[in-house]
């Protein structure tokens, strides 16, 4: 994206813009969200972010109902997910320009380093089958309600642990 392009991005809707849209009510809610959401402290910092984010969080539940921020929220991680994955390869040949001592932008250290590795083991048959067992196995204890006998081997099955994450929202954003 060039400069101007990103610039406009902070203007108010084209003509264009307001076309693609279905009906004014859609328009006049995308006016309402404000950029200034997206601006970070001066100095970045881990305590500078937690402040500026318990100070905007103070400002968005005086101000906004919280199941539409949450929304909203999780719209803007989506959009900076993609942002930040289709900028990573320039992002990585800028980096490499900087000396491995002086890797440091706006006070903040950073590296390029390779992703974490990963194994597939599926070209091994001694695995794959133990990897059968075990899901077998994890079936078995999950039908069980109370503690019983296997029949075959007289061994104890004890339910397993059960651990429920927290509540969460889901959001469907329409294509």
């Amino acid at each position: 994206m060039k400069n101007e392009d990103l610039n406009n991005l902070f203007n108010e809707p084209t003509e264009q813009d307001i076309a693609m849209f279905k009906d004014a009510q859609n328009m006049e809610e995308c006016k309402e969200i404000s950029l200034d959401a997206l601006r970070l402290p001066v100095k970045i910092t881990k305590g500078n972010l937690a402040s500026y984010a318990h100070s905007l969080k103070n400002d968005i539940l005086d101000n906004i109902n919280p199941l539409e921020a949450y929304i909203r929220i999780k719209a803007l991680q989506d959009m900076l997910g993609i942002v930040e994955n289709h900028i990573k390869t320039e992002a990585i040949t800028e980096a490499e320009k900087y000396e491995k001592l002086d890797r440091i932008k706006f006070g903040i250290k950073f590296s390029v380093e390779s992703g974490r590795r990963t194994f597939d083991f599926s070209n091994d048959a001694k695995h794959c089958e133990l990897k059968k067992q075990i899901k077998e196995r994890e079936a078995l204890l999950k039908a069980i309600t109370t503690e019983v006998a296997d029949a075959d081997t007289g061994e104890l099955l004890q339910f397993p642990i059960v651990k429920n994450s927290p509540e969460i929202i889901k959001i469907f954003i329409p294509e």
